[in-house]
Protein backbone atom coordinates (compact mmCIF):
# COMPACT_ATOMS: atom_id res chain seq x y z
CA UNK A 1 0.00 0.00 0.00
CA UNK A 2 0.94 3.55 0.21
CA UNK A 3 4.61 4.69 1.05
CA UNK A 4 4.07 7.43 3.36
CA UNK A 5 6.21 7.15 6.39
CA UNK A 6 7.17 10.01 7.53
CA UNK A 7 4.76 12.03 10.12
CA UNK A 8 5.36 15.26 8.00
CA UNK A 9 4.33 13.97 4.70
CA UNK A 10 1.41 11.98 6.65
CA UNK A 11 0.17 15.50 8.01
CA UNK A 12 0.50 17.47 4.62
CA UNK A 13 -1.94 14.21 3.22
CA UNK A 14 -4.32 14.56 5.87
CA UNK A 15 -4.52 17.94 5.24
CA UNK A 16 -4.43 18.17 1.35
CA UNK A 17 -7.81 15.19 1.79
CA UNK A 18 -9.63 17.84 4.20
CA UNK A 19 -9.22 20.38 1.59
CA UNK A 20 -10.39 17.92 -0.99
CA UNK A 21 -13.20 16.90 1.09
CA UNK A 22 -14.49 20.36 1.24
CA UNK A 23 -14.34 21.05 -1.87
CA UNK A 24 -18.18 20.27 -2.23
CA UNK A 25 -18.77 22.89 0.39
CA UNK A 26 -19.22 20.16 3.06
CA UNK A 27 -17.18 17.86 5.19
CA UNK A 28 -19.04 14.41 6.05
CA UNK A 29 -18.61 11.79 8.76
CA UNK A 30 -17.88 9.23 6.32
CA UNK A 31 -14.88 11.25 4.61
CA UNK A 32 -13.98 12.15 8.41
CA UNK A 33 -14.07 8.46 9.23
CA UNK A 34 -11.26 7.89 5.79
CA UNK A 35 -9.06 10.75 6.97
CA UNK A 36 -8.70 9.35 10.28
CA UNK A 37 -8.54 5.36 9.39
CA UNK A 38 -5.60 6.57 6.85
CA UNK A 39 -3.86 8.90 9.70
CA UNK A 40 -3.80 6.31 11.86
CA UNK A 41 -2.61 3.61 9.64
CA UNK A 42 0.47 5.38 8.42
CA UNK A 43 1.57 6.47 11.84
CA UNK A 44 -0.23 9.17 13.64
CA UNK A 45 -1.90 9.28 16.82
CA UNK A 46 -5.97 10.48 17.94
CA UNK A 47 -4.74 13.62 19.15
CA UNK A 48 -2.46 14.40 16.25
CA UNK A 49 -4.77 13.65 13.70
CA UNK A 50 -7.44 15.70 15.73
CA UNK A 51 -5.37 18.63 15.53
CA UNK A 52 -5.19 18.30 11.94
CA UNK A 53 -9.16 18.11 11.67
CA UNK A 54 -9.48 21.33 13.16
CA UNK A 55 -6.02 22.86 11.88
CA UNK A 56 -5.82 21.75 8.46
CA UNK A 57 -3.10 23.49 6.07
CA UNK A 58 -1.75 22.45 3.38
CA UNK A 59 1.98 22.33 2.97
CA UNK A 60 3.30 22.37 -0.52
CA UNK A 61 7.19 22.56 0.40
CA UNK A 62 8.03 18.85 0.46
CA UNK A 63 10.03 17.36 -1.84
CA UNK A 64 7.94 14.09 -3.16
CA UNK A 65 8.85 11.28 -5.13
CA UNK A 66 6.81 9.93 -7.86
CA UNK A 67 5.74 7.18 -5.73
CA UNK A 68 4.79 9.83 -2.69
CA UNK A 69 2.83 12.03 -5.35
CA UNK A 70 1.12 8.76 -6.58
CA UNK A 71 -0.02 8.29 -3.35
CA UNK A 72 -1.15 11.85 -2.46
CA UNK A 73 -3.43 12.20 -5.73
CA UNK A 74 -4.66 8.82 -5.16
CA UNK A 75 -5.87 9.96 -1.65
CA UNK A 76 -7.06 12.98 -2.57
CA UNK A 77 -9.23 10.95 -5.54
CA UNK A 78 -10.57 8.70 -2.88
CA UNK A 79 -11.56 11.06 -0.27
CA UNK A 80 -13.36 13.04 -3.28
CA UNK A 81 -15.56 9.80 -4.86
CA UNK A 82 -16.55 8.52 -1.16
CA UNK A 83 -19.01 11.46 -0.71
CA UNK A 84 -21.11 10.70 -3.55
CA UNK A 85 -18.75 7.56 -5.55
CA UNK A 86 -18.42 10.39 -8.29
CA UNK A 87 -15.31 12.80 -9.37
CA UNK A 88 -15.77 15.60 -11.29
CA UNK A 89 -13.56 17.42 -13.55
CA UNK A 90 -13.25 19.94 -11.39
CA UNK A 91 -11.92 17.30 -8.47
CA UNK A 92 -9.57 15.84 -10.78
CA UNK A 93 -8.66 19.61 -11.80
CA UNK A 94 -7.60 20.56 -7.87
CA UNK A 95 -5.95 17.24 -7.35
CA UNK A 96 -3.79 17.83 -10.58
CA UNK A 97 -3.12 21.38 -8.96
CA UNK A 98 -2.37 19.86 -5.69
CA UNK A 99 0.48 17.84 -6.82
CA UNK A 100 2.01 19.96 -9.35
CA UNK A 101 2.60 22.70 -6.73
CA UNK A 102 4.15 19.78 -5.13
CA UNK A 103 6.98 19.02 -7.88
CA UNK A 104 5.17 16.71 -9.97
CA UNK A 105 5.05 18.40 -13.92
CA UNK A 106 1.16 19.25 -15.37
CA UNK A 107 1.48 16.40 -17.86
CA UNK A 108 2.35 13.83 -15.74
CA UNK A 109 -0.08 15.23 -13.22
CA UNK A 110 -2.84 15.43 -15.74
CA UNK A 111 -1.67 11.24 -16.79
CA UNK A 112 -1.73 10.11 -13.09
CA UNK A 113 -5.25 11.83 -12.32
CA UNK A 114 -6.94 10.09 -14.91
CA UNK A 115 -6.01 6.88 -14.87
CA UNK A 116 -6.27 6.63 -10.53
CA UNK A 117 -9.99 8.00 -11.20
CA UNK A 118 -10.71 5.81 -13.73
CA UNK A 119 -9.17 2.56 -12.01
CA UNK A 120 -11.67 3.16 -9.12
CA UNK A 121 -14.48 2.63 -11.88
CA UNK A 122 -12.48 -0.65 -13.11
CA UNK A 123 -11.69 -1.87 -9.72
CA UNK A 124 -8.07 -1.89 -10.62
CA UNK A 125 -5.94 -3.33 -7.41
CA UNK A 126 -3.83 -0.31 -5.96
CA UNK A 127 0.13 -1.99 -6.37
CA UNK A 128 -1.10 -2.57 -10.27
CA UNK A 129 -2.05 0.81 -10.86
CA UNK A 130 0.86 2.27 -9.17
CA UNK A 131 3.25 -0.29 -11.56
CA UNK A 132 0.67 1.06 -14.80
CA UNK A 133 1.44 5.17 -13.91
CA UNK A 134 4.75 4.62 -13.50
CA UNK A 135 5.63 2.87 -16.60
CA UNK A 136 3.49 5.61 -18.00
CA UNK A 137 5.08 8.50 -16.50
CA UNK A 138 8.29 7.97 -16.09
Amino acid sequence: MPIFTDKEKVKTLLSNLISQAYIDGTFEEKEQKLIEKIGLEKGLNEEEIQYILNNPRQNFDLKLSLEELFDQAYFILLISKTSDEFIDEEEKNLCASVIVKMGCELPKAQVMVEEIASSFQNKEPYEDLKTKIKLLIQ
